[in-house]
């Protein structure tokens, strides 16, 4: 399909931000992406507790960036928003497109969570993005990671895929990001190594330094679906849940790197832009998604937060992905070394 860029950079106003925006046509449909650009003001920790009065279903604390932010794990505010948008008519957002069908008569229970099932966890430690915004690749790769050890039942032996592979190779940026649909066909049609293969190192280019073996290495996606597309209906996410974590999309603002603990909805600060993030499960007593972020395990509950799914801001789950590994099985992964 043939890319033609029409303007490399351009001051656009996005979310209430003035920033560059990068324009391309690709197949008649135009895109876009944010590209690195200083935060005019950098939000506070007394800001976000002062908002917190009106949302006190969270914590706000201080941000392990702010103790450490080389080691935090913590991309800087201009590498968070690494999720293009799938949607075709950018820069301006369907914000208010939901769909919150509660009242399906199907017998789901009250809670679930892929970190507990039967005393068993299919969720491999939160690793950290860093100063890159490689959110896609480290929330598609982790999702066919977690797949992966539910499909083998091997909770003991997490899967550790290459976030760096699919990051250089399937053609992210750290700077402009990626689409998450971009990633999820690049899985399909490509797949990705283990770790070992090409570890982490937050940079583009890198492709090359794969390890020599890694066509016999790398594991592909045999399908996907997409339970919600541009919409939220919390039972089929639910039901889809139950076959295992969803990579989905969310828009990001600048007061989430406070978050803590409790049940997160939109306080206050600039929007970002989109972020990839995984759902791991759901908490009917908290009316809230349980979601794997990719900002290490510093970070909030562990590195995990829950998020209101009526929050229409936010809008977790509003484009979900569930991938099929069955043709890793059939074709021996799960006997690997790891």
């Amino acid at each position: 399909m043939e890319t033609r860029e029409i303007t490399k950079s351009s001051n656009v106003r996005i979310f209430g931000i003035s920033r560059p925006f990068g324009l391309w046509l690709q197949g008649g449909v135009l895109f876009g992406a944010c590209l690195q650009s200083p935060m005019a003001h950098a939000l506070t920790l007394k800001e976000v507790q002062t908002s917190q009065s009106n949302f006190g279903s969270w914590v706000a604390a201080e941000s392990p960036r702010a103790v450490d932010p080389q080691k935090s794990g913590i991309p800087s505010a201009v590498f968070r928003a690494g999720a293009m948008e799938e949607e075709a008519e950018l820069p301006h957002l369907r914000l208010t497109d939901t769909e919150r069908n509660d009242s399906l008569a199907v017998n789901l229970p009250a809670s679930f969570d892929w970190r507990n099932v039967n005393g068993q966890s299919f969720v491999p430690p939160v690793p950290a993005q860093g100063e890159c915004g490689a959110c896609v690749s480290f929330a598609a790769s982790g999702t066919l990671e977690m797949q992966l050890g539910i499909a083998c039942n091997l909770p003991q032996r997490p899967f550790a895929m290459s976030k760096q592979y699919l990051h250089s190779c399937g053609g992210a940026s750290c700077r402009g990001g990626w689409m998450i649909s971009k990633a999820v066909d690049f899985l399909v049609e490509s797949g990705t190594p283990d770790e070992a293969c090409l570890p982490y190192l937050a940079q583009d280019g890198v492709c090359s330094q794969a390890c020599s073996d890694v066509d016999k290495r790398t594991v592909r996606l045999f399908s996907y679906e997409q339970p919600t597309t541009g919409f939220i209906d919390v039972n089929k996410i639910k039901s889809a849940l139950l076959k295992g974590p969803l990579l989905s999309s969310m828009i990001l603002y600048e007061d989430l790197e406070f978050y803590k603990s409790g049940v997160y909805r939109y306080a206050t600060g600039n929007k970002l832009g989109s972020h990839a993030v995984v759902i791991v499960g759901w908490s009917d007593s908290d009316r809230a998604w349980i979601v794997r972020n990719s900002w290490g395990s510093k970070w909030g509950e562990g590195g995990f937060f829950k998020a209101a799914w009526d929050d229409t801001n936010v809008l977790v789950g509003r484009y979900t992905w569930l991938f099929d590994v069955s043709n890793a099985v059939r074709e021996g992964v799960c006997r690997l070394p790891r």
